[in-house]
């Protein structure tokens, strides 16, 4: 059908353009041969097809037979842009039904799932009856379906990528504006604080030479607290020594001071022996007895006397129990 749409725009031609549309069909021709033997040249017939496009280059119908071959082939995008033209080039509503519906299949085999819903609404439109076209548009908008819902779960990830990576931006640019000014902030306090430095210094020596003081005064102490304990042991030492003196000076002085009032009171019973004689024709009987008492005592203390006298000769050392 399209070699006779071909030939009878012949006889309206000038003779270059009779020429090459004579030179078009041949080409034309030759593709369609090559497409039916047993097995199909494919490359060869699309050589034979960019030919006859090179003398016809806006013939729908060699357009049309170019695009088949490059789906084919799977050349889904260049057959794309031919199917397009050849939409531009045709004014009848089959040939537009048949290239829609082949624009659908080629968007489905590039997962456009959009432009094939699209494609086979047209071509539906054109010829509504065509249940293949029908089947091929339900199974699109299925597709597109599930597309939209793969790609709304992408999205908002690639949203919150996008918001997370902004915010680390933002928070690294930041960073960086802080820093090299709390750096020069640093540098100034650095320079107009030098006497702080020299302060500081100063505190740190005055605190070690307080160490070194103290250090050597808790060693004195402990110098001082031994010569104090060694002192201390010397006067206890010294006073047990005069315990000792003292003990043996009281057990001389005591016969000492009993011969002395012993002697006193011999002295006083003399004294009363010589008022006695005097008076002896004046003596009552209760006087009388308290100076066989006296005289009774008397004889007792001397005999006491001569006993420490005897035992004094011998000195005895007393164990002691400090």
């Amino acid at each position: 059908m399209f070699f006779v749409v071909l030939l009878s725009n012949i006889y309206t031609c000038t003779p270059q353009q009779k020429d090459e549309v004579k030179k078009a069909l041949k080409y034309w021709r030759e593709a369609d041969a090559f497409l039916r033997r047993e097995k199909p040249d494919s490359l060869a017939a699309e050589t034979a097809y960019r030919k006859a496009l090179h003398y016809q280059p806006r013939r729908s119908e060699i357009q049309y037979g170019l695009s088949n071959l490059l789906y084919a082939r799977g050349k889904y995008a260049e057959a794309v842009s031919y199917y397009r033209d050849a939409l531009k080039n045709t004014s009848g509503e089959q040939l537009k039904a048949s290239i829609y519906h082949n624009l659908g299949n080629s968007y489905m085999k590039m997962q456009d799932y959009g432009k094939a819903v699209e494609a086979y609404k047209n071509s539906l439109r054109l010829e509504p009856g065509n249940e293949q076209t029908r089947y091929n548009l339900a199974l699109a908008m299925r597709e597109l379906q599930k597309q939209n819902k793969q790609n709304g779960g992408k999205n908002r990830k690639d949203k919150n990528e996008q918001k997370q990576q902004s915010g680390d931006t933002d928070n690294g640019q930041n960073k960086q504006q802080s820093d090299p000014q709390n750096q020069k902030q640093k540098d100034q306090q650095k320079q107009n604080n030098p006497q702080d430095k020299k302060d500081k210094q100063g505190e740190n020596r005055e605190q070690n030479k307080g160490d070194d003081r103290k250090d050597k005064g808790q060693d004195e102490k402990s110098g001082n607290g031994k010569e104090q304990q060694n002192d201390g042991k010397e006067q206890n030492n010294e006073k047990g020594r005069e315990k000792d003196q003292s003990e043996e000076n009281r057990e001389g002085e005591k016969p000492q001071q009993e011969e002395q009032q012993a002697g006193n009171r011999s002295g006083n019973t003399k004294k009363e022996k010589e008022n006695t004689g005097r008076d002896e024709g004046k003596i009552s009987p209760a006087r009388m007895q308290r100076l066989l008492e006296a005289m009774e005592n008397e004889e007792k203390k001397t005999l006491k006397k001569i006993r420490f006298k005897k035992g004094k000769g011998k000195h005895r050392k007393t164990d002691k129990d400090w």
